[in-house]
């Protein structure tokens, strides 16, 4: 691990996502290294906004071996899949 900031890749673009974002940068613990979200359009526009690199895929984000660790930004109700174990 990074003696800075811990390295992040968000998951899920969309109007929280930019809430959280933005804490994430006031915060000075965290800096958003990449992003990926399935619409290409939502994760160009926002690794543009928070200057980092937009994944071309989910496992691409994984395989990077610069992050340290994913915040995942779910739509409200949708947490279920990503928490529950096999």
């Amino acid at each position: 691990m990074s003696a800075g900031p811990l390295r992040v890749a968000c998951i899920g673009m969309g109007w929280w996502s930019d809430v959280l974002a933005d804490a994430i940068q006031r915060s000075g613990k965290l800096q958003i290294l990449s992003c990926y979200t399935r619409s290409e359009e939502k994760r160009k526009t926002f690794a543009a906004k928070y200057r980092c690199r937009p994944a071309a895929s989910y496992e691409a984000m994984l395989a990077d071996p610069e992050i340290e660790a994913t915040r995942r930004f779910p739509k409200n109700g949708n947490t279920s899949a990503w928490v529950q174990p096999e």
